[in-house]
């Protein structure tokens, strides 16, 4: 039994959920507990690319997405340079649909979830990340 639970715990893949609002991060952290294979780790949104930089890189992250003056989010920009093969899926309010589908075309967003969060769109949103994450 203890060779089962650590080899399950080798492959659990760890996702940074580094969004500002508690609450919300909290509702993310919780929606990833329906998925066995994936861990939701809190952190804060400043401390992201000190955790991408480390040994062991996680195997996504979930940001809320702030838009700049320039029109992209500088840490996503940042966690692009960074890691290239990470999943990022990014919160934000809904903005005219050509702008989500611009972000994700240029900083390469797996995908937007829209706030108010919906609970349905959110799980099915976090189950194509999961299924879409490399196998340990």
């Amino acid at each position: 039994m203890a060779e089962r639970n650590r080899a399950e715990s080798y492959s659990m893949k760890n996702i940074l959920v580094g969004i500002g609002d508690p609450a919300l991060r909290d509702q993310m952290r919780a929606a990833l507990k329906a998925f066995p294979s994936v861990r939701g780790v809190a952190v804060e949104r400043d401390r992201l690319l000190d955790l991408l930089n480390s040994d062991t890189a996680p195997a996504a992250v979930i940001v809320d997405y702030q838009r700049s003056r320039a029109g992209a989010d500088p840490l996503i920009e940042a966690i692009r340079a960074a890691n290239r093969d990470i999943h990022v899926l990014a919160c934000a309010e809904r903005p005219e649909r050509s702008h989500f589908n611009r972000a994700k075309m240029d900083l390469d967003i797996f995908s937007f979830i829209p706030l108010p969060l919906d609970p349905f769109d959110l799980l099915r949103r976090l189950h194509r990340l999961v299924e879409a994450l490399p196998a340990a």
